[in-house]
């Protein structure tokens, strides 16, 4: 796994961002749980891309 290797964890950590090994399954559920959430937030709010 990438996250094993020292210098990607620290890369990611330099990017403000939090390495976490929590796998495929998982981001991917998290990832669709996301998208649900903002997608709601942009329906409610009628964001558009103009």
């Amino acid at each position: 796994m990438a996250l094993a290797d020292p210098n990607v964890a620290s890369r990611i950590e330099t990017s403000g961002a939090e390495p976490g090994g929590a796998g495929g399954a998982a981001f991917g559920a998290f990832v669709a749980s996301e998208s649900k959430r903002w997608r709601q937030v942009v329906v409610d709010e009628k964001i558009t891309q103009d």
